[in-house]
């Protein structure tokens, strides 16, 4: 509403398409937390296996 239909033309200095595309794409997006719990998982299985622990 602020920059008007300037907004979703791809070719204007005014266009929001990338940034609403990025917005929308986030919730489908791989979190850090869920990389850190399959990493920690991994680790404690290892020095399970190993014997280390």
């Amino acid at each position: 509403m602020i920059c008007g239909m300037a907004g979703y033309k791809n070719d204007t200095p005014f266009s929001v398409g990338r940034h609403l595309r990025d917005l929308h794409s986030a919730p489908l997006m791989i979190s850090n937390d869920r990389i850190e719990l399959n990493t920690a998982n991994l680790l404690l299985a290892q020095r399970t296996a190993t014997g280390t622990l």
